[in-house]
């Protein structure tokens, strides 16, 4: 059994653990959850051709969507537990569309986002 686990993160330093639940309460701050794949997709945009990743992070108490610019340096799929840190938004617009409930963990150069294996 896999528990869905969001830690707020403040300069790299774990503060609170707060099940997914509570992830609303940390909208527009970075978060690291842990939790297991399912709907594994990579794709490739349409306009930019940039890469990207989209996954779901679930277990039997909730869900959270995920979204990683490029490719992943790790291979995942559907049912692997992995970690994930990124920053959480209950709602993120984009042009015309919007994104609920989404953990971006694009790595940038001033923030250590991503998604691991654990095991």
């Amino acid at each position: 059994m896999v528990t869905l686990l969001a830690t707020l993160v403040l300069g790299f330093q774990a503060v609170k653990p707060v099940v997914s639940a509570d992830l609303p309460k940390f909208d527009k701050k970075a978060v690291t959850v842990v939790g297991k794949v399912s709907e594994f997709k990579e794709k490739v945009a349409k306009t930019s051709k940039r890469p990207y990743t989209i996954f779901v992070l679930t277990d039997r108490k909730g869900k959270v969507n995920v979204f990683f610019q490029g490719k992943l340096t790790t291979r995942i799929k559907d049912g692997d537990k992995v970690s994930v840190t990124g920053l959480y938004q209950k709602e993120k617009k984009i042009k015309d569309r919007v994104y609920k409930n989404e953990i971006d963990a694009t790595n940038t150069k001033n923030k250590n986002f991503g998604v691991k294996p654990v095991k």
